[in-house]
C-alpha cells in the first residue's frame, strides 16, 4: 500500500459499520452530515452499539470538546465522519455527496477511498478498453524520447522507501501511460510537467485506471495546456492578476510595477502542484480537490497562496528579480493548505471565470485603444531627443562626446517606456 495509507483504519472497530438504510442514505446525500438522528435508526443497532452511536453524537454536537490524539493530532471524530459520509455515497451512487466529501476538510482521508473515488467523480468507466500499443510503435513516436527523460528525472516523486527495482518498474509503467494517451489522442500535445499529475494518479490508481482517468483529464481539465503552444495557457494564467485585484488591489499594483508576470504560477497550475510540493499526502489532497472543482481552480488556489502571504511580498524591493525569487519557493514553505482551500473555494464563488474573462477582455481593450496614442506621445519624445542629440553635436563639434550623451539619453528613454508604459511582457 502506498505512503497515503488509510489513517481511518486504525479505529475500525470502534465505528460500528452497518448497512445504512434508503432513506438514511437519502439524506446524507442531501445534506452532506452522516448523522441522521430522527429516523429511529439506534434501534437497528445492538445495545453495545447504539451506547457508542449517542456517545459519538453528543461529541460532534460540541466541538469544544472534540479530542485530537495525543500522538498525531488527528482529529477521529471528523475521520469518522468522513468516513461514513464517503461510505454511504459509494453505496448510493452519488458523485455530487463524494465530490462533496472531497473538497471538504481532510479530503477523501486515504488512498483506499481514492481508488474508489477518483474514477467515479471523474467520469471514468473503468470497464472500458483501450489498444496498448507496441514498444516499437511508443518508441517511434515523436515526443517518445522527451517523455522518458522527464519521467528519469521524477526520481523525488516516487516514495523513497521502494526498492529501486520497483521504482524502475514504475517509471516503465508511467512512459508506457504517458504514451498510450498521447498515442490515442494525436491532437495532444505534451508538456514538461504533464507527467508530474501521472504519477500521482499512477500512484494512486495504478497503470489501467490511472491511464483511463489521465485520458479523460487531458481532454478536459488539462486540455489547453496540451496544445502545440502555450498562448492558451498564458491566458489563463494572466486571470490570476483580477482576482489578486479584487482581493488586494495594493498586491496587484505592486505586482504590476514589479513586472512579475505570470511565470511564478505556471508550475503550480499545470502540475497541479505536484511538481513543487515534497508531501505526498499534500499532493493527494489537492488532486481530491482539483478533480472535484471547476478546471479552474489551480488559478483559484494560486490566487490563495499569493494572498496569504501579501505581507511579506510588499515588504520586498518592488523589482523584479527579488518579487519572483520569492514567489517562486513561496509553496516550498509550510503553507495551511486546509485554509487555502476554503480561501480558493470562496474566491471561486464570489469570482467565477466568466467574469474575470469579461473584466480582463475589457482591460485588453482599453489598453489597445491607449496604444496608438502612447505610440505617438513616445515618439514625439524620441524625436525631441534626437534634435537635443544633433544640437549637442553642431554646438560643441566633439560628435564622440554627443554621441555618447545621445546613446545614454536613449536607454533611459527606453527604460522608462518599458517600464511605464508597455504591459505586454508576461515572463
Amino acid at each position: 500500500m502506498s505512503s497515503g495509507v488509510c489513517i481511518a483504519e486504525r479505529q475500525e472497530e470502534r465505528l460500528g459499520e452497518r448497512t445504512p438504510s434508503s432513506k438514511e442514505i437519502k439524506v446524507l446525500s442531501e445534506t452532506g452530515f452522516d448523522q441522521v438522528s430522527d429516523m429511529g435508526a439506534l434501534d437497528d443497532l445492538p445495545e453495545h452499539e447504539r451506547a457508542y452511536q449517542s456517545e459519538a453524537e453528543t461529541v460532534e454536537d460540541k466541538e469544544a470538546e472534540v479530542k485530537h490524539d495525543e500522538d498525531d493530532g488527528i482529529d477521529w471524530v471528523l475521520v469518522s465522519r468522513k468516513r461514513r459520509m464517503i461510505e454511504r455515497a459509494l453505496a448510493d451512487g452519488s458523485t455530487v455527496g463524494l465530490k462533496m466529501a472531497a473538497v471538504e476538510e481532510r479530503g477523501l482521508i486515504c488512498d483506499d477511498y481514492r481508488r474508489l473515488v477518483w474514477p467515479r467523480i471523474g467520469g471514468v468507466n473503468v470497464y472500458e478498453t483501450s489498444p496498448r500499443p507496441s514498444l516499437a510503435e511508443i518508441e517511434q513516436h515523436a515526443y517518445y524520447s522527451q517523455v522518458v527523460l522527464d519521467v528519469k528525472r521524477s526520481l523525488k516523486r516516487f516514495p523513497p522507501s521502494i526498492a529501486e527495482g520497483q521504482r524502475i518498474a514504475l517509471q516503465d509503467r508511467l512512459v508506457f501511460m504517458i504514451m498510450r494517451v498521447l498515442m490515442k489522442n494525436p491532437e495532444l500535445h505534451y508538456y514538461q510537467g504533464y507527467h508530474d499529475i501521472c504519477v500521482t494518479i499512477l500512484l494512486v490508481l495504478g497503470e489501467e485506471v490511472g491511464f483511463l482517468l489521465v485520458d479523460r483529464l487531458s481532454c478536459s481539465n488539462l486540455r489547453r495546456f496540451m496544445d502545440k503552444t502555450m498562448a492558451r495557457t498564458a491566458d489563463m494564467l494572466e486571470h490570476i492578476y483580477p482576482l489578486l485585484g479584487h482581493e488586494c488591489p495594493e498586491l496587484r499594483d505592486f505586482l504590476d510595477r514589479a513586472q512579475v508576470g505570470i511565470m511564478f504560477c505556471l508550475s503550480w497550475v499545470i502540475t497541479w502542484f505536484g511538481h513543487v510540493l515534497a508531501d505526498y499526502d499534500t499532493v493527494v489532497r489537492l488532486f481530491d480537490l482539483f478533480l472535484s472543482s471547476h478546471p479552474w481552480m489551480p488559478i483559484y488556489l494560486s490566487a490563495a497562496v499569493v494572498l496569504h502571504a501579501r505581507d511579506e511580498i510588499l515588504a520586498l524591493d518592488c523589482d523584479l528579480a527579488p518579487v519572483h525569487s520569492y514567489l517562486s519557493r513561496l509553496v516550498e514553505g509550510d503553507l495551511p493548505f486546509e485554509k487555502l482551500i476554503v480561501h480558493a473555494r470562496q474566491l471561486l464563488e464570489e469570482h467565477p471565470p466568466s467574469e474575470l474573462q469579461a473584466e480582463l477582455a475589457r482591460t485588453r481593450q482599453r489598453d489597445e485603444h491607449a496604444r496608438p496614442i502612447v505610440a505617438a506621445r513616445n515618439r514625439g519624445r524620441l524625436w525631441r531627443c534626437a534634435r537635443f542629440a544633433g544640437a549637442l553635436v553642431a554646438a560643441t563639434g566633439t560628435w564622440k562626446g554627443a554621441l555618447t550623451v545621445a546613446a545614454v539619453l536613449f536607454a533611459v528613454w527606453y527604460q522608462a517606456y518599458r517600464k511605464n508604459v508597455v504591459h505586454l511582457a508576461w515572463f
